[in-house]
């Protein structure tokens, strides 16, 4: 049946010697017969796994996508779902890694005590990334497009092309050139499909011309587990009188990547007859020449295709029936799906699965950003810059110098030669205020303008003016009362009074009080305590207001985030609404179109 090259290039599929978990069946003659009754995972079904892990554990259930490019492995999609106790025996992850060398799906076990990042996580899988972190994905349509990608690969179309080899024909040409087949492969072929004509065939059509006739007018089609199968039969296929090598038959077969071949006669079938880039894999059937039911089968591949099921039987024949039927349609698909880990559709794959990935990555990236610029649109208020310690103290020194003015009448002319001293500049940029009575110090207001910020101007009075003009405020006081050696207990008063201050704690600016207060008052020791009573009071008021005023932003920042996660759930109702209210107009559209 085969005649397989000696150069390796090709390896052949040998009768299963071994076979024994299927007993057979034996008809009236007593000779075995084989069905499709061997339990194993085809190659179908190990793709079909990997490429519907997301749909099955993932999609409308609770889970986390990432998104990254990394520099030696280019884009990357990272999927994980967290189990907890009640879901399973043990806590574990389920993790879908999409790389553009391919999917990688594995289940690790979570233990309580370590909590691994996402990108930990995913060095598990591969552990060849080098990207330092990972971007979130957030959209409403990320499970559509990730479900899209995922099962891309998933093939429900196929086409598979059919030869017809009489006795003594070695040659393409002359395997291209029948014109007709005999009824055996009739036969044969109302086994595996069905004769449709291509003017009236609605389904998939392989290629074939369903509206000008350019491909014959009858194909053979059929459907298997959900898939549509397509046959290229050579002599269905137009014959030409002047083309010796029938380039129109080979445009179509030559492009398959599977071929049945439907041998008479003894002839072997050399996978070197029939010169292709693509067709990668052969299943040569041939009828039993003392029964034309059984046919007996062989397979032959190129050497970079993995080897695919079913096996065959020993010995490799089967009866023409259902059974045999399922065998050749279930080894026809995974021929092709094993076809595609060559190495020539390897790469084709590759380049194509990264350029889908990289699109997908731009995709997830922009509707994140979108989705979460959306949320802005209650915008969340600015907080001004609060002015520097300057600022404010300019605004007080200001006013003090309007008091001064307007009080300048009511000074003596002995205390107008110390006012040169009312207003000093110390290095910071912050000015020494002083009052001339206690009556108009006990009017200072430190919360002066809107802008200013009661913490900045807490600290800048507490720390600055304590530890640099109080220090001033002490030399001067020392210095005049050295010039007034008479007045012993004035210097007491003096001394006493900017330690009572400090230990008060109440961080009361000791250069807001004038030196000439003192003066005035330094027989009056009760005078002086009631003005320290009242800045005192003056603060402790202050300290009330900020408290308020921190209390009522708190209740701002609740109600806007409120607002927020308000808005986030309406625009959530609203894409649920109009995708139900799309579902709907196309029902209704398609209601419209339905025949009365």
């Amino acid at each position: 049946m085969l005649s397989v090259p000696l150069d390796g290039r090709f390896w052949c599929d040998p009768p299963n010697q071994y076979q024994s978990e299927y007993d057979g069946k034996q008809d009236t003659t007593g000779t075995e017969m084989i069905g499709d009754s061997i339990d194993e995972r085809t190659v179908k079904e190990l793709d079909d796994s990997t490429c519907r892990s997301y749909r099955a554990h993932f999609l409308k259930s609770e889970h986390f996508n990432f998104c990254g490019e990394d520099d030696v492995l280019g884009p990357l999609v990272l999927s994980l779902k967290y189990y907890s106790q009640s879901e399973s025996i043990s806590n574990h992850i389920r993790i879908i890694l999409r790389l553009a060398t391919g999917t990688r799906h594995m289940l690790v076990e979570c233990k309580a005590e370590n909590e691994d990042s996402p990108l930990e996580l995913a060095r598990l899988v591969c552990p060849d990334l080098t990207i330092a972190s990972l971007q979130p994905v957030i959209c409403p349509t990320a499970e559509e497009l990730l479900t899209n990608y995922d099962e891309h690969v998933l093939v429900t179309n196929f086409k598979f092309g059919v030869l017809y080899q009489r006795e003594g024909q070695s040659s393409e040409e002359t395997i291209f050139g029948n014109k007709t087949h005999s009824p055996a492969m009739e036969m044969f072929l109302d086994m595996i499909g069905s004769r449709v004509a291509l003017s009236e065939h609605s389904g998939y059509r392989g290629g074939l011309d369903t509206k000008f006739g350019q491909t014959g007018q009858n194909s053979v089609y059929t459907k298997h587990l959900g898939n549509e199968v397509m046959f290229h039969v050579a002599t269905l296929l137009p014959y030409s009188e002047t083309d010796p090598q029938q380039l129109e038959r080979k445009r179509h077969i030559g492009n398959d990547i599977v071929s049945l071949v439907f041998q008479e006669g003894s002839t072997p079938f050399s996978p070197d007859m029939v010169t292709s880039h693509f067709l990668h894999s052969y299943i040569v059937v041939r009828p039993e020449p003392s029964d034309s039911d059984r046919y007996r089968v062989s397979v032959t591949a190129r050497a970079d295709v993995p080897y695919f099921g079913p096996s065959l039987p020993s010995p490799p024949v089967f009866r023409r029936g259902p059974e045999c039927r399922e065998w050749i349609l279930n080894k026809l698909i995974n021929a092709e799906l094993s076809s595609y880990k060559a190495d020539k559709f390897k790469q084709l794959k590759q380049r194509t699965q990264e350029a889908l990935l990289s699109n997908l990555l731009g995709d997830l990236v922009k509707k994140t950003e979108i989705f979460l610029g959306s949320l802005n649109m209650i915008k969340t208020p600015v907080v001004p810059d609060v002015p520097t310690s300057n600022s404010f103290f300019r605004a007080v020194k200001r006013v003090f110098a309007s008091r001064r003015k307007s009080q300048s009448h009511l000074l003596s002319q002995s205390d107008i030669s110390d006012q040169s001293d009312l207003f000093e500049e110390a290095d910071s940029g912050c000015a020494s205020l002083s009052s001339r009575s206690a009556e108009h110090a006990g009017q200072v207001k430190l919360w002066s303008t809107e802008n200013d910020s009661f913490e900045t101007v807490e600290e800048e009075v507490s720390e600055t003016v304590i530890d640099e003009e109080m220090k001033t405020a002490i030399k001067y006081n020392k210095l005049e009362a050295d010039a007034s050696s008479n007045n012993a207990n004035n210097l007491n008063v003096k001394e006493e009074l900017p330690e009572a201050i400090i230990d008060d704690q109440m961080k009361v600016p000791y250069s807001l009080v004038h030196a000439d207060t003192f003066n005035n008052n330094e027989n009056d020791p009760t005078a002086m305590a009631e003005q320290v009573t009242k800045l005192q009071h003056e603060v402790g008021s202050l300290k009330m207001d900020k408290q308020e005023l921190i209390r009522q932003n708190m209740d701002v920042q609740g109600e806007l985030n409120k607002l927020r996660e308000r808005e986030l759930k309406l625009q959530t109702d609203l894409i649920k609404a109009s995708r139900e209210l799309n579902s709907l107009r196309n029902n209704l559209e398609q209601r419209d179109y339905l025949p009365e």
